[in-house]
């Protein structure tokens, strides 16, 4: 009805339409006469904001709508005009006369449409994974938006609720949640006779990038309170924070270091991070508060980082902010709400191209270590590749899992110790090297390997008399497993002997390994002998091949 509506003003020239982005709706809005610098072509949902702001943009002086109902916004047309103290004319559906209950109306659907029975009607829960950009809806993407106005609910945390617009938002972000309240209205006649349900759940930035979508679609299976109905998950990428920000400060990350800390508040975490970021020029990272720039900023201290701090806050919104803050300012700064950094690293201390470390750089007490040439020779022997498990069973001062760490972070590393003394200077060790990839179990082996996970490679530096016990477990995995034993008393290796004739075992191997290190006595230099180490290397099952 718009050229009749608009054929009945006195200046047409004061008419401002919004119509939907397509060929029809802009031809009609011509054909009524409307200029071209006056028709508003943009897709919904609309909230009280969105129109609240175009009202203020056209100097709007009243608004013509038909009356779409709650889905159709409505409430928050309405609601604009109140708040901007203008009237709103309705045009009102056309009156139908008597209604019919909604049980006629389902089996006048059912027998007069051939529809199939509702008990019939292949039953669909289809779920919208959408990464919501840092925060605004602004910052989905224009099929996000599409997915999210044909969603019949919404759930999200309530920050990235705000501004989307549905008759049905729930502040929810738990699959268990989200499972339970779709259950709960599976049987509401519109569902039931359209035998789906289409639900979209919003994500903070994308749903690649330390998303909560991660593991979100089987969350919601092992949920299980969906049965005899058809899942289908659909997925949105979304603008991450850190893309966000880039854009905001100008640039480029392709070759920055990310890193999240958000919901990891461990003095380990934070020591971990911190250990990155002196090795990396640049880096962002993600925080759940500003406490936690707090407490990265003193362990960038500790290692004697020279860096410099950009920081966000609630990126996209009106009340955005963004700040420069040096390190001794970021020691002491204090905020809530979510943030991301941007820390630019003036020297950074770069990685070694052979990842050896020294002696003295461990932190021991009385603790028995594996001396260098022993440890870099043990490593050497244990074969790793990237993304391999490996055990370091009776690890000490973890002097020999640390600098197998320190290869790679895709390893998974497990040290076991029994000694309290000796957990307590491997745990600073870890610390200090930024292990976040070494899980310490204290306790015996092989009574503490149960429920971690299997080994590709295994170095027992020290086993209590349980050798054979640990070998034993070993074999039961029956799997490749390369084995490296250190012994320097003849009892060891009369009982790693034995293994050399086990049918489990091949590529048995002895190598003696003896240092001697020069000692200043007056004048003179005399070289001093460490006792000779005896490393015993096999593999368990079948053959490792190199070129795996």
């Amino acid at each position: 009805e718009l050229a009749a509506i608009a054929g009945s003003l006195s200046d047409i020239s004061r008419v401002y339409v919004r119509v939907l982005p397509s060929v029809e709706a802009i031809a009609a809005c011509e054909s009524a006469g409307i200029r071209n610098d006056h028709i508003i072509a943009l897709h919904g949902p609309f909230s009280l904001e969105t129109n609240l702001a175009l009202i203020k943009q056209y100097s709007i002086k009243c608004v013509i709508s038909k009356q779409s109902g709650r889905t159709g916004g409505t409430d928050e047309k309405i609601a604009a005009c109140k708040e901007a103290g203008i009237p709103c004319f309705l045009i009102k559906r056309p009156i139908q006369g008597e209604g019919v209950s909604v049980n006629e109306a389902e089996q006048i659907v059912v027998t007069h449409m051939s529809c199939k029975p509702a008990t019939d009607v292949p039953k669909t829960i289809r779920i919208s994974l959408i990464g919501a950009g840092p925060g605004d809806v602004s910052g989905l993407t224009f099929a996000a938006s599409e997915a999210v106005g044909e969603a019949d609910m919404v759930f999200g945390a309530s920050r990235l609720l705000e501004s989307v617009t549905c008759k049905n938002k729930y502040p929810y972000f738990f699959a268990e949640d989200i499972v339970r309240t779709i259950s709960e209205r599976i049987n509401d006649m519109d569902y039931k006779i359209r035998g789906e349900i289409n639900a979209a759940v919003l994500f903070s930035g994308d749903i690649g990038l330390y998303s909560g979508a991660s593991g979100f679609e089987d969350k919601v299976r092992e949920a299980n309170k969906l049965p005899g109905y058809n899942l289908e998950f659909v997925r949105y990428p979304g603008i991450s924070s850190v893309s966000a920000f880039a854009a905001r400060l100008g640039i480029d990350y392709s070759d920055a270091l990310i890193i999240s800390l958000h919901k990891k508040n461990s003095d380990h975490d934070y020591m971990a991070a911190a250990a990155k970021i002196a090795k990396a020029p640049k880096a962002f990272v993600l925080l759940s508060s500003g406490d936690d720039i707090a407490a990265l900023a003193d362990k960038l201290c500790k290692v004697n980082a020279d860096v410099t701090f950009t920081i966000g806050r609630r990126l996209s919104y009106d009340d955005e902010e963004i700040m420069n803050l040096s390190l001794s300012e970021a020691m002491k700064f204090i905020g809530k709400g979510l943030y991301i950094a941007y820390i630019v690293n003036n020297t950074p201390k770069l990685r070694r191209l052979l990842p050896y470390i020294s002696d003295d750089e461990f932190a021991r007490n009385k603790t028995p270590m594996t001396k260098g040439l022993i440890r870099h020779e043990c490593v050497r022997l244990l074969n790793l590749k990237e993304g391999d498990v490996l055990y370091d069973i009776g690890s000490g001062t973890g002097s020999v899992c640390i600098e197998a760490a320190c290869l790679s972070n895709s390893l998974s590393v497990y040290s076991f110790e029994k000694n309290k003394d000796a957990i307590d200077i491997q745990r600073q060790n870890i610390e200090r090297f930024g292990c976040d990839n070494i899980t310490l179990i204290e306790g015996m082996a092989p009574d503490t390997l149960t429920g971690v996970k299997e080994p590709d490679s295994v170095f027992v530096g020290g086993s209590s008399g349980r050798l054979g016990d640990i070998i034993a477990y070993l074999k039961k995995m029956n799997k490749r497993i390369r084995v490296v034993i250190t012994a320097i008393t003849i009892e060891t290796m009369s009982e790693v002997s034995m293994f050399a004739s086990d049918e489990a075992v091949s590529d048995f191997n002895i190598e003696q390994l003896s240092a001697s290190v020069a000692k200043e006595i007056g004048s003179y230099h005399l070289l001093e002998s460490n006792n000779p180490v005896m490393i015993i290397t096999f593999n368990l099952g079948s053959i490792r091949n190199e070129e795996d």
